[in-house]
């Protein structure tokens, strides 16, 4: 049993970055401290052209949510 879970996979697209940032950010709202609409996109977190580290935004207490963290990594073919 792990004593923290932690698991690792990648994700490859034909798309250039930029489509795949505009994307990301779709779904991504910058982190605020409190929400009282329940209108708003389904993460909260941080986008940048290294990478992105984003959380589920919920509207109940769990002290163990789960934080992804990704790089981008464009490849040479």
């Amino acid at each position: 049993m792990k004593v923290l879970p932690h698991d690792s996979f990648t994700i490859s697209t034909p798309d250039v970055l930029p489509v795949v940032m505009q994307r990301l950010n779709a779904k991504v709202e910058p982190q605020k401290a409190f929400r009282f609409s329940k209108k708003h996109a389904p993460y909260q977190g941080t986008i940048s052209e290294e990478g992105f580290q984003i959380s589920r935004i919920i509207h109940y207490r769990n002290s163990f949510l789960p934080v992804i963290r990704g790089r981008f990594e464009v490849e040479s073919h």
